[in-house]
């Protein structure tokens, strides 16, 4: 099997969205124990991974590279940038900014909802 640059192209701007989407993750972490808030770079971060999400697809296609790897390493991506992120951003949005208004238990299930419902919604994408 060859190597093709060619083929890898539309996986390298998927993996970019997916390290864009575990930076937020970070970013967020780091918001709850620190002075500084990194919701908004966070946010930034996730609007730079939905174009690079807009265009992996589109670059397959054009390059003809269209793989069943790629749709599988697109969902991964979609569920860690768009469904666990604003799940965490939710959380960490909340939790910074009415330290005292929400019971912890409630915050964590309503921020799950992106979350569950996001994994739902790409299963059923993927099974068909």
């Amino acid at each position: 099997m060859v190597f093709s640059i060619k083929k890898s192209i539309p996986s390298v701007i998927t993996i970019a969205n997916l390290f864009l989407g575990f930076t937020s993750i970070v970013l967020l972490s780091l918001s709850l124990n620190d002075q500084i808030s990194y919701i908004s770079t966070s946010c930034y971060l996730i609007l730079v991974g939905c174009i690079l999400d807009s265009l992996d697809g589109k670059v397959a296609r054009k390059l003809n590279v269209s793989s069943d790897f790629g749709k599988e390493i697109d969902s991964l991506a979609d569920l860690v940038s768009f469904c666990m992120v604003p799940s965490l951003l939710i959380f960490v949005f909340y939790t910074v900014t009415f330290p005292d208004y929400f019971n912890m238990v409630n915050l964590i299930f309503l921020s799950s909802f992106p979350l569950i419902l996001g994994a739902i919604r790409l299963a059923k994408y993927n099974s068909f």
